[in-house]
């Protein structure tokens, strides 16, 4: 075709047909390249998730099944006896530490005195009640069904009656509750501790340490 002369126009139906024509290639072509990019987003994402579930190469750890074990819960009262042997312990190591305090001040010549003279008469004897009922607990031994000595006292109490007499605010006293504190604050008592000690224990140390 010759390109010399005037530009020839296609008539305004023709281009209107051959934009039309153009515009719905270009749509077919775009839909087309979205489905496929659908396509291949869904298998990746299929993919995916059964490596999640079975595990990969790469993560061998991913989707592994371990039996859930349920959390053992602890009773109530298990959970009162842990506190009350941690406060104890606590309440022990408080007086311990009063007492070593009192036995440093104390003169060197003066070890059979009273050091608990100077406290309140009902502080002092309380105190007194807590340091015995504490060697008794710690001196106590199992009961055995057996008839008393005759003319004697029963052994349960000829050791209160021991444990009373050693119980004198003397130095000694004293060096041997720290001791008995020790093995609270070690232990967090022993069975012939019982709920009353502990809780005399618990409340004359929080009162009184």
């Amino acid at each position: 075709e010759s390109v010399a002369g005037p530009l020839l126009l296609l008539p305004d139906h023709l281009s209107l047909e051959l934009r039309t024509d153009a515009q719905r290639a270009a749509a077919d072509k775009g839909e087309d390249v979205s489905l496929t990019w659908k396509l291949l987003g869904a298998a990746e994402s299929v993919g995916d998730f059964f490596s999640s579930m079975w595990g990969t190469a790469k993560d061998p750890g991913v989707g592994v099944q371990e039996d859930i074990r349920p959390h053992a819960r602890r009773r109530p009262e298990e959970v009162f006896e842990i506190r009350q042997r941690e406060q104890l312990k606590k309440a022990a190591s408080a007086m311990k530490k009063a007492c070593h305090r009192i036995l440093e001040k104390s003169p060197a010549d003066g070890r059979g005195d009273d050091h608990m003279a100077g406290l309140p008469v009902e502080v002092r004897r309380r105190f007194a009640r807590l340091r015995c009922s504490l060697m008794d607990a710690a001196t106590s031994e199992p009961l055995v069904v057996s008839s008393p000595p005759a003319g004697g006292q029963p052994p349960e109490a000829a050791r209160e009656g021991a444990s009373e007499q050693a119980v004198d605010g003397s130095a000694g006293d004293l060096e041997l509750f720290c001791e008995l504190c020790a093995r609270l604050e070690c232990t967090g008592g022993w069975p012939e501790v019982g709920p009353d000690l502990r809780n005399e224990v618990i409340a004359f140390s929080s009162k009184h340490a």
